[in-house]
């Protein structure tokens, strides 16, 4: 993978969506990890803020798997622990 497509996947996160940023504030989002496979990369993040109702914090590894066409993203999909996320909003220890 190239430079420049290496800083377009740490670019290439964007804000999370508005009703994910209208219920948590990420206070890190950071690549850790990234492996190529084809026109595959598979990106893997760690985020963590707080839940904004409750103030609880949340930390998750989320995983966003790219697919490549022409060297433009053509499909991506996301995987998290969504556990971290439902204790931070619901609140619970």
């Amino acid at each position: 993978m190239s430079p420049l497509s290496t800083q377009r996947l740490r670019e290439g996160w964007v804000a999370p969506p508005r009703l994910l940023g209208a219920t948590l504030r990420y206070d890190t989002i950071e690549l850790r990890e990234y492996l190529v496979s084809g026109n595959q990369v598979a990106a893997i993040f760690l985020g963590e803020g707080i839940a904004r109702a409750t103030g609880k914090p949340f930390r998750s590894e989320i995983v966003r798997l790219y697919t490549f066409h022409n060297e433009k993203v053509v499909r991506v999909r996301n995987y998290f622990d969504t556990g971290s996320y439902m204790r931070a909003v619901r609140g619970d220890p």
